[in-house]
């Protein structure tokens, strides 16, 4: 027998074992699902999907429509033995011990429709801003027989969603939060020449950094609801004009001189625009259309 044949019956002997072995464990969570919805939901029928829809707050306030921006809090487990695998709660996560440093927490951006797992977008078309529904599904509309962090592979879920914001406009409604924030912190709602909005807090001394200066700073950067998404207190140098840091940032140290400090804040479109910026894990550092907030010292500027 060559060896291209016995590479053959290898490979379809591995194959037949996995075929197997994802039978055995598709039979295992059909009868799981089962035995939970009988215990805990008798009466509650599946849709042809095969969501089970609980809804445990009805929502008063606006439906969410394709492609609409939302806001949302969650928290999904296992069926099988009801473990939290994710949420956007921190405390949650914590308790749970599976809280991730750099992670945002907090209600979280989606667009209807491009959701995954995909049984959420069926779920949440039913809700009204302001509703929480518990929602269960098997892994057929779900991660199927992929496992993903603390979810195994064919795991039937349990997501509680509460549908915090319907956001028709998301560009309109981050810039109203944006001018809430300035207001509340008496910071002036005119942007500067370069479209980033500044408040002074140390004066510095010197000549204002110029392109080709080598600038040293210190920051501390958050969320306009507060989150910290990074306060190493280590301190960092950047050349001006060399695209180092997205650009709102660097405008911001354009504007202190050597020993100076003030705070900065940078719309989402100078930051990190529609994408948001993701950790290693594929979860949010920061959400899509964030404005951000960054307190800048200027220890140095070099000659």
């Amino acid at each position: 027998m060559s060896i291209a044949a016995i590479a053959g019956v290898m490979v379809l002997s591995v194959s037949s074992c996995l075929k197997d072995d994802s039978e055995a464990k598709r039979v295992e969570e059909k009868k799981i699902l089962a035995d939970y919805i009988t215990t805990n939901y008798p009466s509650v029928e599946p849709s042809s999907s095969g969501l089970y829809f609980i809804e445990t707050q009805h929502g008063t306030g606006d439906s969410i429509k394709a492609i609409n921006w939302m806001e949302i809090k969650y928290t999904a487990r296992l069926v099988s033995n009801n473990q939290v695998v994710m949420t956007s709660d921190m405390q949650i996560a914590k308790d749970n011990n599976i809280y991730l440093e750099g992670t945002f927490y907090g209600p979280t951006r989606l667009i209807l429709g491009q959701i995954r797992p995909i049984a959420l977008n069926e779920g949440i078309a039913k809700m009204k801003e302001g509703g929480k529904v518990r929602l269960i599904f098997p892994s057929d509309i779900g991660l199927g027989g992929v496992s993903n962090g603390n979810i195994p592979a064919y795991s039937s879920l349990i997501f509680d969603i509460e549908l915090f914001k319907v956001i028709p406009d998301i560009k309109a409604y981050e810039s109203s939060l944006m001018l809430s924030y300035l207001t509340a912190h008496n910071m002036s709602t005119d942007s500067t020449s370069t479209g980033i909005y500044f408040s002074e807090t140390t004066p510095g001394t010197g000549d204002f950094p110029v392109d080709g200066k080598l600038v040293t700073v210190t920051y501390k950067a958050k969320l306009l609801n507060g989150t910290v998404f990074d306060n190493s207190g280590k301190s960092f140098s950047l050349t001006i004009g060399n695209q180092q840091v997205i650009p709102g940032f660097e405008e911001g140290v354009k504007l202190l001189r050597k020993g100076g400090s003030g705070t900065v804040v940078i719309p989402n479109y100078y930051a990190y625009g529609e994408y948001g910026r993701y950790n290693n894990s594929g979860r949010y550092v920061i959400p899509p259309f964030s404005t951000l907030v960054f307190d800048i010292s200027v220890t140095s500027i070099a000659k």
